[in-house]
């Protein structure tokens, strides 16, 4: 997982009232800081913010000798900035000539230029990434830049929360060209008069080129595609027809369309109870995503959560907020009904009011009324033996027994409850299961999928 921030500059200072100070010469420079009041945190999340630069407060050379060879082991081409008057301090950097290293006083802006190469167009940013490790994750992160790089519809489908849009604006950013754009339209809101009038509108200024000059495409977003008025489906079927037959006569086309659709209830359903079209479906729906709840990649959780908790201090202002190993365990434990949404709304809480209590009274009261008790390993061997007297009184009196299938049967079953025992303990850590059982994570990940295994 990385959190991409251009022009930034990581800052590590113990001291609020000097950390402050030094943020503000650094936001006064045109930088985005990102500060640490703990050494270890700052140098491990040097890989994860991949800043523009790093500025320490050394108080003796030795310090200052310890942290650039701790710094340059994580990443020997990152600039480092040394806050200091002492003249030992700068003797010692002039010393050893390194033309990323140097020291900053009052002559700070200037500084931070000379050592950190420009870049023409300075513009602070955050850029848009899918985080998370877990394997649909990233067969989804695979496909974007494939999609990207086409021109056909594309039906982005999960529960609410999953995090559609931000897939669906990752596959707009790698389309390649700088004019492409997008607007968004909220499908429930549209009714067959003001589909008319406005959508219709708005592609025939932007087809006849009087919006834009560039050649970039136009990305219409359309959330909650399911929600669509069953009049405005047949519009928009016809608008969509429209656009695909204008692109292949290539005629009066300035700018290419494409709609890229999200829908968190069932379609399918939908369709087989004749309230949404078939064919609007198919024709929107050319390129489909599937997006899990994340209750079903639980790998995901702690990454997500360290994330938003480094983008909320950003946004916030604040020293960076690393959440108690505590609360990442209990974030594991939750199921997460909102999804990704629940957990960016639970972070931002805990960033901002930094009210621990609340936040795991709240849990603890979901937690409590999902989780089930699960059985002992003396329970489980005991089951084991179980299945096995079971089989006993099955083929008592049967002339013809099948040692195969009876054998497989068992095993199957012990499997099952071995397996969801491993997985409950470790909160579904499957790492962590799969050592325990003494088994590889390919072979866990396997047999999950085999039983169809499931967290809920």
């Amino acid at each position: 997982m990385e959190l991409v921030l251009e022009y930034s500059i990581a800052i590590f200072e113990k001291d609020r009232q000097k950390r402050d100070y030094l943020r503000r010469k650094v936001s006064a420079s045109g930088y985005t800081p990102v500060c640490f009041e703990n050494e270890g945190m700052c140098l491990e999340n040097l890989r994860l913010i991949k800043p523009t630069a790093v500025l320490f407060e050394p108080n003796s050379v030795d310090t200052a000798t310890r942290l650039l060879h701790l710094i340059s082991i994580i990443n020997k081409d990152l600039p480092v900035l040394f806050y200091s008057k002492q003249k030992k301090i700068k003797k010692y950097i002039k010393d050893i000539k390194l033309t990323k290293v140097s020291v900053v006083d009052e002559a700070f802006e200037e500084k931070i230029h000379q050592t950190i190469t420009e870049e023409n167009d300075r513009e602070i940013k955050i850029k848009q990434v899918v985080i998370g490790s877990s394997s649909d994750i990233s067969k989804i992160k695979k496909i974007i830049p494939v999609i990207g790089a086409s021109n056909e519809p594309v039906l982005i489908q999960g529960e609410p929360g999953v995090g559609k849009e931000l897939i669906a604006r990752a596959i707009i950013n790698v389309s390649g060209k700088k004019d492409d754009y997008s607007i968004k339209v909220d499908a429930s809101q549209i009714t067959r008069r003001n589909m008319e009038n406005d959508l219709f509108c708005f592609i025939k200024d932007e087809s006849d080129g009087n919006k834009t000059d560039g050649d970039g495409n136009c990305s219409i977003l359309l959330d909650n595609f399911e929600k669509l008025e069953k009049d405005a489906q047949a519009e928009l079927l016809l608008l969509a027809e429209s656009l695909n037959n204008a692109e292949k006569e290539n005629t009066r086309k300035k700018n290419g369309f494409r709609f890229i659709s999200t829908a968190s209830g069932n379609i399918e359903q939908l369709i087989r109870n004749d309230d949404f079209r078939k064919d609007l479906y198919y024709r929107l729906g050319v390129l489909k995503i599937y997006v899990p709840p994340l209750r079903k990649r639980i790998e995901d959780i702690t990454d997500l959560a360290d994330y938003f908790a480094l983008k909320f201090s950003l946004s916030q202002n604040k020293t960076y907020y690393k959440l108690p190993e505590y609360i990442q365990q209990m974030f594991v434990e939750y199921h997460w009904p909102g999804n990704v949404q629940e957990l960016s709304n639970i972070v931002k809480r805990l960033v901002v009011n930094e009210d621990e209590a609340s936040i795991v009274n709240y849990i603890n009261k979901l937690c409590n009324v999902k989780k089930k008790p699960f059985a002992s390993k003396k329970k489980l061997i005991g089951e084991y033996f179980d299945e096995i007297n079971e089989v006993k009184k099955n083929i008592m009196g049967k002339k013809d027994i099948h040692l195969k299938e009876i054998s497989e049967e068992i095993s199957s079953k012990t499997e099952i409850k071995l397996l969801s025992h491993a997985l409950y303990k470790t909160n579904w850590n499957r790492k962590k299961a799969a050592e325990m059982l003494k088994i590889s994570y390919k072979a866990l990940l396997n047999k999950i999928k085999i039983y169809k295994l499931d967290l809920t």
